[in-house]
């Protein structure tokens, strides 16, 4: 027998870093993220510049890795909406306009290409600023296809998040 069989709870406190780059963003201080652009650009700033990985990447792939983490993390409505802002703004960054998933929603999208022909896209919900999906493209054929139907927090596995 591998339990006891009595129930028990465990209280998980321990740090969970967000991303490799960014040791000192984790799940528990999420909320603590800037609402508006320019305080978390300045935020994001401050994060690459004490990112271990700083010398090796390009700020705009770091904004935009660190961007698609934050995007699927449980950040604020307000933060999301800033963060869509920080990104939009950042050179090399291309906006598409309005488009659609894979589900028939409509979307703002940001993309950023590579000089290797690859291109990466975030479609992202204009109201909500939740991400809808994400997108990996080889010159002008889709790779990759991640669409989030819903995104939240569940109490068990079986159980749809809520959010």
């Amino acid at each position: 027998e591998l339990i006891d069989g009595k129930p028990r709870t465990r209280v998980d406190d321990f740090e969970r870093i967000l991303s490799i780059d960014n040791p000192s963003l984790t799940l528990q201080n999420l909320s603590d993220l800037p609402t508006t652009k320019d305080a978390l650009k300045r935020e994001l700033d401050a994060l690459w510049k004490r990112s271990p990985n700083s010398a090796q990447t390009d700020k705009r792939g770091y904004l935009w890795q660190t961007g698609v983490d934050l995007m699927t993390a449980p950040i604020t409505p307000a933060t999301r909406s800033a963060l869509f802002k920080v990104l939009a703004d950042q050179p090399g960054i291309m906006s598409q306009g309005q488009v659609t998933d894979t589900m028939g929603r409509a979307g703002a999208a940001l993309s950023v290409s590579t000089a290797d022909a690859f291109t990466f896209r975030l479609i992202i919900d204009g109201e909500t600023a939740e991400l809808l999906q994400y997108e990996v493209w080889e010159k002008d054929k889709p790779m990759l296809k991640v669409t989030l139907e819903q995104m939240g927090w569940a109490d068990t596995p079986k159980e749809r998040p809520e959010g």
